[in-house]
């Protein structure tokens, strides 16, 4: 029998995969270890909240404008940002290339300044969706606020079903030490389907919006996988870091 000090050495190496690349399209490496695996996860579920709590802000500045209101979309922002930066503050065990706010800061100005003018594309309001760092205008109908807005929510719905992609690829590798690429390239596809499948139906959708709902699909996990990156950075002695 084994001494029980020489066990706990054993146990503790089994699970040491970090500097792994992810490979594929999923840009990260294989968690080093339990402990980092809970932070980047914690980070990446946040990342996912985030996402919607903006896309929330934009459908709610987008409801404001058809009814002639003044909304501060960049306090609704704010607030979504400040709900992150607190849930944050609880994990432990992060890596020192992980940078929380660079990972929201990217996030949310591919929503801000690709994503809401993509959605929200007709100009015949005349009015901006919001102030600030946003593009898009207030929606030209009721109408066709029900078809942007929809696409704005089905965004939010994708990003945080590709987190939920991420976190299983993560976590099924830290214990095999082998990202299942097949495995992750499955999740992503099934959660665009959905995506595909939903924004597909709606009518009344302005005319600018939809040649671009496939691209706006394929941009947000595009988006997702560049920022998993930047979450599942750790490698170890410091090799492979994000910048």
């Amino acid at each position: 029998m084994w001494p029980t000090a020489i066990l706990i050495v054993v146990l503790g190496m089994t699970h040491a995969w970090g500097g792994i690349p992810f490979g594929g399209d999923d840009r990260g490496f294989v968690p080093p270890d339990r402990n980092t695996l809970g932070c980047e996860s914690g980070i990446a579920t946040n990342v996912g909240r985030l996402i919607r709590a903006v896309t929330r802000c934009h459908v709610r500045s987008a409801n404001a404008g058809l009814k002639g209101n003044v909304f501060d979309e960049e306090a609704c922002e704010s607030a979504g940002r400040a709900r992150y930066d607190r849930a944050n503050s609880t994990l432990t065990g992060c890596p020192p290339c992980l940078y929380k706010g660079a990972v929201a800061d990217a996030e949310v100005g591919r929503l801000d300044g690709l994503a809401a003018p993509l959605v929200y594309c007709d100009a015949a309001s005349g009015r901006p969706l919001a102030d600030g760092d946003d593009g898009g205008f207030v929606p030209p109908s009721r109408a066709a606020a029900k078809c942007q807005n929809l696409v704005t929510r089905q965004i939010a719905l994708l990003a945080e079903r590709l987190v939920g992609c991420h976190k299983k690829l993560a976590a099924a590798a830290l214990e095999s030490g082998v990202p299942d690429q097949a495995a992750e390239d499955t999740c992503e596809a099934a959660a665009l389907a959905k995506y595909t499948g939903v924004v597909g139906r709606p009518s009344h959708c302005p005319t600018c919006l939809i040649p671009v709902l496939g691209a706006l699909g394929a941009g947000i996990v595009g988006s997702v996988n560049v920022n998993g990156g930047d979450v599942y950075c750790a490698s170890p002695g410091g090799a492979f870091l994000a910048p």
